[in-house]
């Protein structure tokens, strides 16, 4: 399958692996690309290892893709609608 080995990144996370894989091949230490990700050398520690664990979609942030945590319910948000529809005049007057 062709479309396999196709990742989605944003510009920030291409620019981390960019930096990152000139760590991994040694062009750069691990304090000057802390230094130019402004993210302590530990990170950048653990960002390299990732990337020797995962490959290049070790970059990509983890909660990608998943709901956030302060997301509310969509039957609870309709409930909240049709009572802002049906109640609302009578709400506004005792504003």
């Amino acid at each position: 399958m062709a479309g396999g080995d196709i990742i989605m990144m944003n510009q920030k996370e291409l620019k981390r692996l960019s930096i990152i894989h000139k760590v991994i091949d040694k062009e750069l230490t691990q304090i000057g690309a802390s230094g130019m990700l402004n993210l302590c050398d530990r990170q950048i520690r653990r960002i390299v290892n990732r990337i020797a664990q995962e490959g290049d979609k070790g970059i990509i942030h983890r909660s990608r893709g998943r709901p956030s945590n302060r997301k509310i319910p969509n039957k609870t948000k309709d409930k909240i609608l049709n009572l802002c529809k049906t109640r609302g005049p009578y709400i506004k007057a005792c504003i």
